[in-house]
Parts: C-alpha cells; structure tokens; sequence
C-alpha cells in the first residue's frame, strides 16, 4: 500500500512547487487519544504525523534531485521536519525501536500515517485544480513568462523546508543566448535574506549560474543568460527564505514569474560576465 501512496506522492509532487506550496503546508486534524507509549517514546498520533512529514520530504527530494544533490541539503530537510515536531534524531531511533517490539501499534501508527497522506494528497490536487499551475513551458515568442508553477508562496517556521525548487527542460522554442530573469514580490520578511539561485545546463556537461542573496521586502529580481554558443537542456534554480524560530511568522512569495526573452547583442554578453560556470560531468 505504501508503495502506491509513494507513487501517487510522486505524481503530485512532479508539478514543481506543489510539494512546498501545498503538500508540506497542510496540516491534517490532531486526533486525542490516550497515550500507551512511555516517556522518551513518541506518541502513536504524533509519530503518525512525524512520518507522514518524512514520506513527504522524501519525495520532495525524489522529485528535486537537482536541489537535493548535496547530502547536507538533505539532512537539513530532515533536522527541520524533526524540529517541527520537537524531537531529535536519537528520540526518533529510540521510538522506531520501541514500536518494532509493538507491531500492533505500530500498524496502527503506519495506518493512520496512511490516512493522513491520502487527505494531504486529496487537499493537493483540489488546490492545485483551483489555482492552475500556471503556463506551458513549450511557449513561443521573443518575450513570454514560461514560469510552471503557481505563483503564489505562502512560507511559514513548520513547513519541512525553506527551500523551493523549479526546473524546465529544453523544448522546440528555446534557443542560445537566451535570457532568463525570475521576479517575485516578497512580502512579511525585511530582515533575513532570500537567497536565489539559477542555473542552465548544457548537453556537453557545463553548468552555468548566478547567485544572489536578496534582502528587504518589495519587488526581487535575479537574471541567467544562456550561452550563444552552446545549447542548453534545462533551467533550473531554488529560492529558499530562513524563517527562524517564531511560529507566528508568515512570508509571502507573491507574483512569482520566469521571463524567457532572446540574446541581445552587447547587452546579454556583458549580462554573462558576473556569472559562473563549473563542469559537473
């Protein structure tokens, strides 16, 4: 059963976004129930919480391979989901242990964890219906947003992780030296930094990107020219916003959009110079 509730996980979380925006941010109801589990152990409704979060988290990171490259990124992930629910790794050990010699409630654990996946799945999709997920890639023109995805964030402390990725892939319309600028609106935050990254990569291995930490509130912007040279197979980039401590805090990631516009000469070659290039294969 598992295995089909990863798949469905994956088929939600392949419209970028959808996973931070949506799947990670619903909360499902806190059943009340006495607890059988001693101390240090945690509590079957939370535990099913718990790992409903990890199963989560692990398909966001099977479906942002390019975000999640780095083992530390990952364990980040995973050190912010344990946080949101106040515990820490030796006590999560500790209670797969205790509930390993309690099959019976560990089945009801995994089965509850099941149900609350399923209505986190259900809740995805019905957002993801009413607020589109924004235009085709495969779009032609000199100037046009391919942005993929909503373009709305709402960021908040519990969420598994700050980090939002996005990805395109190459299609008929794309052509060398193009330009590709993400804007959003940040809004709620005017002290910790956003940090933006974009990046192309090339068919011959070479990626090429920009980075920026931007901070204060009000309209972002971040560019990546293309190589006239050479042709790309994908863009692809993360923004990812602190959001400490205070759980009252909300940011909002507002008017997000990905314009796609055609090299200028003299404009776009200068454009290129600040940014860097490293060969990854």
């Amino acid at each position: 059963m598992i295995q089909n509730l990863n798949h469905k996980l994956k088929v939600i979380l392949t419209l970028p976004f959808l996973c931070i925006a949506t799947a990670l941010c619903v909360l499902s109801g806190v059943l009340t129930s006495c607890s059988t589990t001693p101390s240090g152990v945690i509590p079957p409704e939370k535990m099913s919480q718990l790992l409903a979060d990890i199963f989560t988290g692990e398909s966001v990171v099977d479906n942002n391979s390019r975000a999640f490259k780095d083992d530390s990124v990952k364990t980040a992930l995973l050190v912010s989901i344990y946080k949101r629910h106040g515990v820490d790794a030796a006590t999560v050990d500790s209670s797969f242990m205790w509930y390993g010699k309690h099959m019976d409630l560990y089945t009801e654990v995994y089965d509850r964890t099941i149900e609350i996946l399923e209505d986190r799945l259900n809740k995805a999709t019905l957002a993801a219906d009413n607020l589109g997920t924004g235009p085709s890639v495969a779009l032609e023109g000199d100037s046009v947003d391919v942005w993929p995805s909503i373009r709305y964030l709402r960021l908040t402390p519990d969420m598994p992780s700050e980090i939002v990725p996005f990805s395109l892939s190459s299609d008929r319309h794309w052509e060398r030296g193009d330009t590709y600028t993400l804007s959003f609106k940040l809004n709620g935050d005017e002290f910790n930094p956003t940090s933006v990254t974009i990046a192309a990569e090339y068919y011959d291995g070479t990626t090429d990107y920009t980075r920026s930490s931007l901070r204060g509130e009000g309209w972002k912007s971040i560019t990546l020219v293309l190589d006239s040279t050479r042709a790309a197979s994908n863009v692809f980039g993360v923004i990812s916003h602190p959001m400490g401590d205070d759980a009252s805090k909300v940011t909002l990631i507002d008017s997000i959009s990905l314009y796609r516009t055609r090299w200028i000469p003299g404009t776009s070659s200068s454009k290129r110079a600040s940014q860097s290039s490293v060969k990854l294969r």
